[in-house]
């Protein structure tokens, strides 16, 4: 049998292995072919396992409970020796020593129940300070209950608007005068009873804290209380 020669068409017998006309070889080997498998991307992501939660550090919870008690005990401290002081002022002879009695008395009512080393004058004078704003605030809610009843209020306008008498007849500054005068009318002793409280708030965190800044400065050479 023949087939026909793959490079210039010219019948070749079967068992013969070249073309007669063109010499082309007509032996030839083909390459396998390999089916291609289809690759299969998986979109899903395998499961990640779950982080263990970190657990805490002992000593930083210690750390964080011990400064919450400490502040607890720095306010319950700096309240009782408000409150103390709060009723000194009541007196007028007690209200000379009562702002920097708030202050000593916070700091020695800290000391007795603090975990903590001595304070410091800073630490003292801040302590001080919160407790002088306490003994303030106790103090004005004792006058303003007293101030409401009438009769009181009456008596407290006098009072003030006498000794602002008093101090303009002591003044020689006729713009000073002036000004004491303007304390005196109806709409002026409002805003003179505004900046008096307000005065009287600094004057009170002031002296308060210089009185716990001395109690933390005594309490650390004589050691804590007993």
């Amino acid at each position: 049998m023949e087939h026909p020669c793959h490079r210039c068409g010219s019948p070749v017998d079967d068992a013969s292995p070249f073309c007669n006309e063109c010499g082309a070889p007509q032996i030839r080997f083909s390459r396998p072919e390999v089916p291609v498998e289809d690759i299969v991307v998986s979109t899903q992501l395998d499961s990640v396992p779950a982080a263990v939660p970190q657990q805490p550090d002992p000593h930083l919870e210690t750390n964080r409970r011990v400064s919450e008690r400490e502040r607890t005990v720095a306010l319950r401290s700096a309240l009782k020796g408000a409150a103390i002081a709060a009723v000194f002022c009541l007196f007028p002879v007690g209200f000379a020593i009562a702002m920097p009695l708030a202050g000593f008395l916070a700091v020695l009512f800290y000391r007795r129940r603090s975990w903590r080393a001595d304070s410091s004058r800073r630490s003292g004078f801040k302590l001080g300070a919160l407790a002088g704003l306490f003994a303030f605030m106790i103090f004005g809610l004792f006058v303003s209950v007293q101030v409401s009843i009438p009769a009181s209020r009456d008596e407290f306008r006098k009072l003030m608007i006498d000794q602002l008498h008093t101090l303009q007849a002591r003044s020689s500054d006729p713009e000073q005068r002036a000004d004491i005068e303007y304390f005196t009318t109806p709409h002026g002793f409002p805003v003179g009873i505004a900046l008096g409280a307000v005065v009287s708030c600094v004057f009170f965190a002031f002296f308060a804290g210089i009185g716990g800044a001395v109690a933390a400065a005594l309490l650390r050479r004589r050691g804590p209380p007993g």
